[in-house]
């Protein structure tokens, strides 16, 4: 049963953020402009250079910019909008 949950929770999470944040994600660095894709762009060659061509954990521990917008997408535009309280 723990195996089970643990397989649900884990499918239910990537459909639901591939589903719902993605595309918000996406929106939000549309509107952004060309001074943010540019600088994302090179942050991100950059760190995937580095690593041997290779997207891995360290290579996004690398970067800070990246990590920012995907925060800043999780804060304007939240997958679960009631999931924080609201004074």
């Amino acid at each position: 049963e723990a195996c089970h949950n643990l397989l649900f929770t884990t499918c239910f999470n990537s459909f639901g953020g591939m589903k719902i944040f993605f595309p918000n994600m996406i929106k939000w660095i549309g509107r952004a402009g060309v001074n943010l894709h540019t600088q994302l762009a090179r942050e991100i060659r950059t760190a995937v250079k580095a690593n041997g061509g290779k997207i891995t954990m360290g290579a996004m521990e690398q970067m800070p910019l990246m990590k920012s917008v995907v925060y800043e997408a999780f804060r304007i535009e939240p997958p679960v909008p009631v999931q924080y309280g609201r004074a």
